[in-house]
């Protein structure tokens, strides 16, 4: 947070994430960890602590998440 208090931070897009080939039903649970700790809690994490900055400053600010299946 100190590092960047100096910069003005209104939007947060979260658009990242990984993808595992193969068939679901055989797909290791190592695979499917690996999925949905990047695709979902990274976001969520991420969008967090925006959400926190964008508390505490004046204007408030955006957050946009970007999926794909």
């Amino acid at each position: 947070r100190e590092r960047f208090s100096s910069v003005p931070f209104y939007a947060l897009i979260n658009n990242a994430g990984i993808a595992r080939d193969g068939v679901l039903a055989t797909l290791p649970v190592v695979d499917i960890d690996r999925l949905v700790g990047v695709n979902l809690l990274g976001a969520l994490y991420l969008a967090r602590a925006a959400a926190r900055l964008f508390v505490h400053g004046r204007d408030g600010g955006r957050i946009l998440n970007v999926s794909s299946i």
